[in-house]
């Protein structure tokens, strides 16, 4: 018996986040600065931690623009 399961929700959003970045050179520099900055203060897991506030700030923003959301992110976690 051949049990198929969908993807859930938020894990589409992240296949679609993660082709968007990879498509735009200015998302991967942005991200990976990102990702430099996570992995010293969440070294447990800093792509996960990213992407969750990635999730979470498209899930709540009112202007879905990928760049936008990368640069708050960037500049709130400096600000810390």
């Amino acid at each position: 018996m051949d049990i198929l399961f969908e993807k859930p929700e938020f894990l589409k959003k992240e296949d679609e986040v993660t082709i968007k970045i990879k498509s735009d050179r200015n998302l991967i520099q942005l991200y990976n600065r990102l990702l430099r900055i996570y992995q010293t203060k969440y070294p447990h897991n800093p792509e996960g931690v990213l992407r969750f506030h990635i999730s979470r700030q498209l899930k709540f923003e009112k202007d879905k623009d990928l760049e936008l959301i990368l640069r708050k992110l960037l500049r709130n976690i400096k600000h810390k």
